[in-house]
This record gives C-alpha cells, sequence and structure tokens, in this order.
C-alpha cells in the first residue's frame, strides 16, 4: 500500500501547484437562491426599527416599546438578518452577530445606538442585499472546492458514490461527507480508523 504523504508533504505539493488566481470554478456569480427571504426580512427588521424609533420620540410606555424590542429581537435571530444595517452595524460596535443573538441587553443597547447614529429608510434595494451576499460568499466556497475535487477525480476516473455500501463497486471512488449519509464517524466506523476530527 501506498505511503501517505505527511502534513508537510502536502503543503510544499500545494505550495508548487497553486491554482489560478481566477479559477472560474469557485466563482459565485448567480444571484443568492435566497435573496427573496433576505429582502422580506430587511424590510421586517426596518419597519420595526422605525416604529421603535417613532415611539421613543413620542415617549411611548417602555412596556408598549419591550414588545416591539423582542419582535426585532426575534427578527435579529434568523439567518436572513445578517444584511441587514443592523445587522452590519454590530460590527462597528465591536461585537458579533452571534454574540449579539445572545444578549438581548447588548442587543437592545447596539439597536439603540443604531436608531441615534444611523438613518432609517425603507427602502431595501435588491442590489445592495446581494453585494453583502456577495461579500460573504467566500464562506460558502467550501462546496465549490469540493465539486472542483470530484470533477477533477472523474476525468481519472474515479465514481461519485452515494453512500458507504458502494465503495467496493469500484477501485477508484469518491464520496461526500454530509450531515446525513457520510459522517466522520461512519467513516470511522467503516474503516476502523480513528480521524482526529470532529468536522
Amino acid at each position: 500500500m501506498k505511503k501517505i504523504p505527511s502534513n508537510a508533504e502536502c503543503f510544499k505539493i500545494s505550495q508548487e501547484n497553486q491554482e489560478l488566481h481566477l479559477d472560474s470554478d469557485y466563482f459565485l456569480i448567480n444571484k443568492h437562491p435566497e435573496i427573496d427571504y433576505y429582502i422580506k426580512n430587511i424590510k421586517e427588521i426596518k419597519e420595526v426599527l422605525i416604529t421603535i424609533k417613532k415611539m421613543k420620540e413620542n415617549k411611548e410606555s417602555r412596556k408598549v416599546l419591550e414588545k416591539y424590542y423582542e419582535k426585532l429581537f426575534d427578527l435579529f435571530n434568523t439567518k436572513f438578518s445578517n444584511c441587514s444595517e443592523l445587522g452590519c452595524f454590530v460590527n462597528a460596535c465591536d461585537s458579533t452577530r452571534d454574540m449579539v443573538q445572545k444578549d438581548y441587553r447588548a442587543f437592545k443597547f447596539i439597536t439603540d445606538t443604531f436608531i441615534k447614529r444611523r438613518i432609517i429608510d425603507e427602502m431595501v434595494p435588491e442590489n445592495w442585499v446581494q453585494a453583502i451576499l456577495d461579500s460573504n460568499s467566500s464562506r460558502r466556497k467550501g462546496v465549490l472546492g469540493e465539486n472542483k475535487l470530484i470533477k477533477i477525480l472523474k476525468k481519472f476516473g474515479f465514481l461519485e458514490i452515494k453512500n458507504l455500501k458502494d465503495l467496493n463497486i469500484k477501485n477508484k471512488c469518491v464520496i461526500r461527507f454530509s450531515n446525513e449519509i457520510v459522517t466522520i464517524n461512519s467513516v470511522r466506523d467503516y474503516f476502523g480508523v480513528k480521524i482526529p476530527l470532529k468536522k
């Protein structure tokens, strides 16, 4: 059996065989498939922010105001809130969205600061929502790397299979890790090896 190269050897191979800078396999140029959900969520966030601002100006009772903060907090705690101005403003307050989603007091403080320091309008242009999604696109490139590797392996005669039971179909196979079918634990069990990884 061929010896598996060490991490240092793999690193050297990677250095000597760098990918192209403009590699179309890593382009994410299509419109985000969930952009309509982002736009809907951002509109709702803006509506509640405007309501809170007006209520504060009119010195509405804390009890009534609190209901709107809670509604805003619920909207902020969805995956579609990261493209809202409020979601982006969290970074300006030396914090992260994940931290603020767990800390209601910090969320209210940042919301009040946002209302004081930023202009809130009702517009939600699709092009700037897409631009924010584009700026975060590098987080989604892991799947593109998998796709590229599988494409290369197929050129060399590898067969893409869907479950571990099919590994014996052909000498050269490739399979994707997934949350349901091919997990680190299922690979450990199938091959009887210890892989020191969580993901």
